[in-house]
């Protein structure tokens, strides 16, 4: 899907570039909401992600707000 979201970037750059224009000044010419319409079919929505991407990695204990645990908590 990255390759997918850049070449959709790319295609756009060269279509809708002034003449001599950089690719960092075309980025602050179109601004964000222009990339995130470009790649928004890409985005898989968090709702949809399985819960073991809400914690860590080899651990058990699911993902929580409260306080205690982790390595914040030390």
């Amino acid at each position: 899907m990255l390759l997918l979201a850049v070449s959709r970037v790319l295609e756009h750059f060269k279509q809708n570039r002034q003449e001599g224009e950089s690719f960092r000044a075309y980025v602050f010419r179109f601004k964000i909401e222009t990339f995130r319409k470009l790649t928004a079919d890409l985005v898989k929505p968090a709702q949809d992600a399985p819960p073991e991407m809400y914690q860590d990695w080899g651990d058990e204990v699911a993902f929580s707000l409260k306080l205690g645990r982790g390595e914040c908590a030390a």
